[in-house]
This record gives C-alpha cells, sequence and structure tokens, in this order.
C-alpha cells in the first residue's frame, strides 16, 4: 500500500511494443513471453482507453516480493493507481509454467489489499483469462473480459466524463457544493445500492456507507488547493482501478486517524481497539457510491443536515435483524437541550450505539457558538471531550462515521462491555466526566453467574439476579465527576416498582436527583420496544456532601411529536418542556 499521493507527468510516447521492450529487456524474457505481454498492453490501451504515455508511468514489473509469489514459472508485471497502489496483475506463463500460471495469480491477488483485477496469458487457453477479486466473500472470481469504462460511467453518472488518464475537468479543491437538503435520500439510495448490488444485509450495507463516507471525508480534508480530488470516478481507466484506488485510500484514511489520535493525545488510543477492517464492496458498488457524492463536499454541510439525515438512515438500517433499540431524536435533543453541554464538559454515552447523544451534543454546543473566537473551542470539543463506549463493532463503526461527518474526525468511541471492571480501560477512569447522556439497555436480568465477570456494583451486592437497567444506572453514575450532570432513559420500573426501591434508597444517597420526565408508551414503540420509561436529570454528590430533601421537577409529557407507528402526530411537547427545565436546572444543578 503506497502512500505517495503525487501523479506523474506523461511524457512518454512509447509504443505498447516499445514499452514492453524495455522493461523486459533484461529480464531474460522469451521472445515469446514478450510478444504476450505486449498483446496485453495494446489490449488495455484499445479497451479501457489508456493513452500509451499513461500507461508508461503507471506500467511496472514485478518486484521481488511478488515475483516469489508468482513462482518462478511466469512472468508479470503490475499497473497502479495514481497514488503508487497496484489495481491489476498480468502473469505471462514461461515454459513449463503453464499450469501454475492461474494459481500464482490468485495467489498474488489474494496477498494485495488492493488489487481487483488479474489478467493471466497461460498458453493453454485461445483467450487470456481474467480474474475479478471479490471482497465478500473474500476469493477470486473468473470473469469474461474487461469492461470499457465509458459503457460502465454511462451507467453511472449523468455527467460526460473525461477521457481516462487524462485529468481536464476534474473537480478539484473549492469546486465541490454542499449536499442538498434531501441527504437523507442520498443516503438511503447509497444503501439501497449497496444491498441490491452485493447482497448486503441492511446493518452490513450501512456499515460499508460509513467506510465511504470517511475515506470521502478525508479527501477531501488533505486536499491542496487546486488538487484534483482523487475520490470521482473520472480519475480513472476502470472500475477496477477506481476500486482499488478506493480501497488504498481507505487504509490510508485509517493510518492517518490512527496518527493523529497518537500525536494528539495518549488518551486516543483506546478507541483504536476495533481491528480496521477493508472495503468489502464490489466494484460496481464502489464505483456507484462514488459517483453519488463525487460533486458534494462533507466538509461544506451543515453538521446539523448530515448528523440527522445519518442517524434517520441509521436507526432502521442498523436495527434490522440486530435487536438494537435506538433513543429517537426527538428525545436525544431534548436531553441536550436540557443538559446544556459547554465546550468544556468532557462528556461520555456508556452505552453509545450509533453515537446519537454525542452527535447531539457537538450539535448543541455549535448552534450555541455565536462568533468565530468560539470555532476552535468547538474544534477542541469534537476532538478531545466525546467519548463513547459500545459492545458491537458494527456500531462502534457506525458511531464512528456519524462523528466523523459530525465534524469530529477522531471518534473516540470504545468497543467495549461498559460493565466490566475499570482495569480493562486503559485511560477512561471513575469519576473523570462532567457530563453522561445516555440509554442503558434494558429488560434482561444478569444472574449471579454473570455478575461475577463483571465490574464491582453496589447495588448487584447480596442480590442473585439484577436488572441491566440498574447496573447501567450505577456505572453511568460511577463514571461522573462529584458534581457531574446525568441525563438517563430508565424503564418506569426502576422508579416506581417497590422490588427496586433498593435502587431509589442508592439514588439518594449518590445523587440529588433535579427532574424526573415521564414519557409515554408511544416513544419506543415505533422502535420496536413497548415499555413506559421516563428520563432521570440529576447531579453527582460531593465527597462529605449530605444528602438532601430537594425539590424535583416532575414533568409528564403526553406527545413526542409522533404516534406508535411513528407518523408525525403534529404536536411535541419536549419543545416547551425542554425549554423549562434548562432554565430551571442551569439556576441550580
Amino acid at each position: 500500500m503506497a502512500c505517495s499521493r503525487k501523479r506523474a507527468e506523461v511524457t512518454s510516447s512509447e509504443t505498447p511494443d516499445e514499452l514492453v521492450h524495455r522493461l523486459f529487456e533484461n529480464h531474460g524474457a522469451t521472445a515469446s513471453v514478450v510478444h504476450a505481454a505486449a498483446e496485453t498492453v495494446r489490449r488495455l490501451v484499445s479497451v479501457l482507453g489508456y493513452s500509451n504515455g499513461f500507461l508508461s508511468t503507471r506500467l511496472h514489473l514485478l518486484d521481488s516480493v511478488e515475483r516469489s509469489s508468482s513462482q518462478k514459472h511466469a512472468v508479470g508485471f503490475r499497473l497502479d493507481c495514481a497514488n503508487g497502489s497496484p489495481f491489476m496483475y498480468v502473469l505471462i506463463a514461461t515454459q513449463g509454467g503453464e499450469k501454475s500460471c492461474i494459481p500464482a495469480l490468485k495467489s498474488l491477488m489474494m496477498a494485495s489489499q488492493t488489487v481487483s483485477l488479474g489478467v493471466c496469458d497461460s498458453g493453454q487457453a485461445a483467450e487470456m483469462q481474467y480474474l475479478r477479486r471479490a471482497f465478500n466473500p473474500d476469493r477470486c472470481e473468473f470473469t469474461q473480459k474487461l469492461e470499457p469504462w465509458r459503457e460502465q460511467l454511462h451507467e453511472l453518472i449523468r455527467h460526460q466524463s473525461s477521457p481516462p488518464g487524462e485529468h481536464r475537468g476534474h473537480l478539484s479543491s473549492g469546486s465541490l457544493r454542499p449536499l442538498p437538503d434531501n441527504l437523507e435520500a442520498i443516503l438511503f439510495e447509497a444503501h439501497s445500492l449497496i444491498r441490491d448490488s452485493d447482497a448486503f444485509t441492511p446493518s452490513e450495507a450501512l456499515e460499508e456507507i460509513c467506510k465511504f463516507l470517511a475515506l470521502k471525508a478525508y479527501d477531501e480534508r488533505i486536499r491542496k488547493s487546486g488538487e484534483s480530488y482523487v475520490c470521482q470516478t473520472w480519475a480513472y481507466g476502470s472500475k477496477d482501478e477506481l476500486a482499488s484506488a478506493m480501497r488504498s485510500l481507505y487504509f490510508e484514511t485509517i493510518a492517518n486517524s490512527q496518527n493523529e489520535q497518537s500525536d494528539a493525545d495518549d488518551e486516543k488510543k483506546e478507541s483504536n481497539v476495533v481491528p480496521p477492517q477493508g472495503l468489502r464492496l464490489s466494484g460496481t458498488a464502489i464505483a456507484g457510491l462514488v459517483a453519488l457524492f463525487q460533486d458534494f463536499s462533507l466538509q461544506l454541510t451543515s453538521v446539523d443536515l448530515k448528523g440527522r439525515a445519518f442517524q434517520r438512515v441509521i436507526q432502521p438500517a442498523a436495527r434490522s435483524g440486530m435487536g438494537q433499540f435506538f433513543t429517537p431524536a426527538p428525545v436525544v435533543d431534548f436531553m441536550c437541550r436540557v443538559v446544556q453541554p459547554s465546550s468544556v464538559d468532557l462528556v461520555l454515552d456508556p452505552f453509545c450505539g450509533s453515537g446519537h447523544f454525542l452527535d447531539s451534543c457537538l450539535r448543541t454546543v455549535e448552534a450555541r457558538s455565536t462568533n468565530h473566537d468560539n470555532r476552535d473551542a468547538i474544534q477542541a470539543f469534537a476532538c478531545r471531550h466525546l467519548y463513547g463506549i459500545e459492545k458491537s463493532a458494527t456500531m462502534v463503526r457506525i458511531a464512528q462515521a456519524a462523528m466523523v461527518l459530525a465534524g469530529d474526525g477522531h471518534s473516540h468511541i470504545i468497543c467495549m462491555d461498559a460493565l466490566l471492571p475499570f482495569e480493562n480501560y486503559e485511560t477512561l477512569r471513575p469519576g473523570s466526566f462532567d457530563l453522561v447522556l445516555t440509554n442503558p439497555p434494558f429488560g434482561a436480568k444478569i444472574p449471579r453467574s454473570a455478575l461475577t465477570m463483571l465490574g464491582h456494583f453496589d447495588l448487584a451486592v447480596g442480590r442473585n439476579s439484577v436488572p441491566v437497567e440498574v447496573l447501567g444506572l450505577e456505572r453511568s453514575i460511577q463514571f461522573l465527576k462529584p458534581g457531574g450532570r446525568i441525563g438517563i432513559v430508565l424503564p418506569d420500573g426502576v422508579l416506581a416498582n417497590r422490588t427496586t426501591a433498593y435502587v431509589r434508597k442508592w439514588l439518594q444517597l449518590n445523587v440529588s436527583v433535579k427532574a424526573i420526565v415521564s414519557l409515554p408508551v408511544a416513544t419506543f414503540q415505533p422502535y420496536g420496544a413497548n415499555v413506559r420509561t421516563s428520563i432521570l436529570f440529576a447531579r453527582k454528590l460531593y465527597p462529605g456532601e449530605t444528602p438532601q430533601e430537594s425539590s424535583v421537577r416532575l414533568v409528564r409529557i403526553d406527545n413526542v411529536g409522533y404516534d406508535s407507528s411513528g407518523r408525525s402526530s403534529g404536536e411535541n411537547e419536549l419543545t416547551m418542556a425542554a425549554e423549562t427545565l434548562a432554565g430551571v436546572l442551569q439556576e441550580g444543578w
């Protein structure tokens, strides 16, 4: 995987025959092998539209490692993308190597992170044989022929592309435009494209969209003024070259993000516990995504539009088949407006799912910024103050993509069970966060046998089983600094049932409850949960602070803006309640 991004200048006027003879003249190849190689290059020029000069900067003999992988029974070369990563291997069998040519080519392709296409002239077939790399599942498949790029482009984009290998008319830094208001529809189109072309499940398709958006954002961020973007269809001579370039760009995106995190703050290393996984999409799907987004800038699009659109796409897609329950956007935004996060708060969602609370906190802080002097503080908040913990590796990647779109390129989403002992965290410690906003899982009971594998919880001592939401509540408060604030969604039983009186007694000793907001049963029904819930707002007591009787604001919400089927109800009592509670709580947390 090369890291050079400089495009080579096209100066050569060599014919395919001259190019091949120059490359092979000191390689000891026979005349028949050189002839076969020249014929292959001529086909590349004819079918894919490459110019002779363009190929002279991209065509290279296999290096020593690659040659050892192809054994000693073939002569080969590779064709590189503009950034130096290979996208095509070509092997020509030497005498005695006819039978091993295809296996050697497969071995070469499977060892590469980026190569999409292989060409083999084994001398045993009337025509050359072509292999295309599939990444889901990971294997090599025979394909009939090379596909002219212009025919593929016709199916992908409405614009007339520049000739392959030429850079006239490429979109460059400053030439993109913000994403339109119908961004949600574009994201759904991308999701459908992946499902239809690659037969991915909804959650798998969503994860691939997240990877693509990350590389797209990175491409925009590193582009210098006037420099062409990499993420565009007309920069390539074939679908396979485009796909390989995007795969390479994604690995570069991951490496850059990890380096930035290590350089900026040691605490960020803990967000890299999810092993990087390359793009699993087919070349067809990758090309479709590039065509869909290539005219638009993620950077120029408002954080609010990106955040809301992405979360609306996330919830039905990620929930499908995953047993996940998500906090509805009106509830998330309501809780953020009540607690009023500031740019100096260290914020955590220990059960973060798709990162919706973190995204809403960032949008809330940015919306409250009134001048450019606050931009540095907002950027620091985005990069250093937002943390999440999530058990599902898939959801971690989705949450990271959501935060990249929101403007936080660092995305401190830790893949771990938030209920494990604190020793499992490298840097996160109890009593370290100013604000916790969360909706822990609820409905299941954790038996004594499983409790022994979790951290210490006062509320579990001496009990045969404990509801998971009770442990989620205690863990959330454990993470808070003394004086820290919490907003947490809980089933009503925790706050009302006789069997959970011990939880309420523990709360009285550890927090000052400020408000309880009762939500209608319709709140979670469109998302698959049929349970009454309330939101608890509280402040963690200081060491030595004596628990005191205090007035608790009790609010009942009858309308959250939609009914049990998810249809808009035309009213939303959360807005007025948020304004009232925010004003009261700011005076006396």
